[in-house]
């Protein structure tokens, strides 16, 4: 199964399958999606932003302007500043679902290679969204 560059949509299913993953590039740009606003960097912003509006400050609008901003932003730094290379292996697919262009993705039993470094995680959660250049 060939995933989109990094980061889901309405098909769902609860079959268990074997499965192998295998990403060639583990960050791309990702469109604007707002997958960064969770981060610590991304809800602290959103706080501050939030007390600026309370005070009077700031608009709602100028406010949302900045989080499409930080959106767009984030994901060009990663792009420039990410070249790492993953490869993951998982014993099991026990759910996933494709809706908005979005993927989602539950694993189990998975694998993690960095080279000669194995991590093993339990079960793991991958949200992945087509990258974009523009």
């Amino acid at each position: 199964m060939t995933l989109p560059k990094i980061c889901c949509a309405c098909v769902h299913s609860t079959k268990t399958l074997p499965l192998k993953f295998k990403f060639a590039e583990y960050f791309k740009l990702i469109m604007s999606y707002q997958l960064y606003r969770a981060t610590t960097l991304g809800t602290t912003l959103q706080e501050t932003l939030d007390e600026l509006i309370e005070y009077g400050h700031l608009s709602n609008h100028l406010a949302n302007a900045v989080l499409q901003k930080f959106d767009k932003s984030i994901c060009a730094a990663l792009n420039k500043r990410v070249k790492a290379k993953l490869s993951f292996e998982a014993e099991k697919l026990l759910n996933y679902r494709y809706c908005d262009n979005v993927w989602t993705l539950l694993l189990k039993d998975v694998e993690f290679r960095d080279g000669q470094d194995v991590l093993q995680v339990d079960t793991v959660k991958v949200v992945a969204c087509k990258g974009s250049n523009d």
